[in-house]
């Protein structure tokens, strides 16, 4: 991180830069710290005696800068690129808006998949596993792990309202021509039979999606 400077910024001369749109527009204080540092060339001494930066904000940032992590980012260095992360979290989401949720084997495979796309990249690749997935959910808030239900697949994708609405339709038929009563109707599915797992393995969904299902590898 050696860099030559050769000016010293006043108060003035540096909330005047603060003041710029580019500035403004960043919400996290060590990514300002950062950009004043790498772009401005502002010492050290200088953002620590002539702006409000707090001296914890203004270590972490250098401590950020010391360590190759990418600006802004706090903790250990994280293993994928920003652009290879960037293009996980868009395959997730559209997988979500799908309601395609995969399993935390299956996300592992994903990612996989996309970083072996550059061999020089294969090493990195063979550091993804679980443990990494849980990290990685951890800081992209989005998303979360949830205890998937077991269901079969068919079942599943034929659960749908029109092919349900005329089963219940024909149901509520029956039971008037036939002059059923309530009292007379007895459950008689497979409830009490299941020979699965009730649960599966973890899946990866949206931080708001309260239940999901397994169809693939449990």
């Amino acid at each position: 991180m050696t860099q030559l400077f050769e000016k010293r910024f006043s108060r003035e001369e540096l909330d005047e830069i603060l003041s710029r749109p580019e500035y403004l527009a960043i919400k996290i204080p060590q990514q300002k710290i950062e950009m004043l540092f790498r772009n401005e060339n502002v010492i050290r001494a200088d953002i620590q005696e002539n702006t409000d930066f707090s001296h914890h904000q203004i270590q972490i940032a250098f401590e950020n800068m010391k360590k190759h992590r990418g600006q802004g980012q706090m903790g250990g260095k994280r293993l994928l690129e920003i652009e290879e992360e960037n293009t996980i979290v868009k395959i997730f989401e559209d997988k979500m808006m799908l309601h395609d949720f995969p399993t935390q084997f299956d996300a592992v495979e994903i990612v996989k998949d996309l970083i072996k796309k550059n061999p020089s990249r294969n090493d990195v690749a063979e550091k993804i596993n679980i443990q990494w997935l849980e990290r990685f959910v951890g800081y992209k808030k989005q998303f979360k792990l949830l205890r998937g239900h077991v269901v079969d697949q068919k079942r599943f994708w034929a659960c749908t309202r029109s092919n349900l609405a005329p089963w219940y339709q024909k149901i509520r038929q029956l039971r008037y021509d036939s002059n059923y009563l309530l009292r007379n109707i007895w459950n008689a599915d497979e409830t009490g039979l299941n020979l699965t797992p009730r649960r599966c393995n973890k899946v990866l969904v949206s931080f708001a999606t309260k239940k999901a299902f397994c169809t693939g590898h449990t």
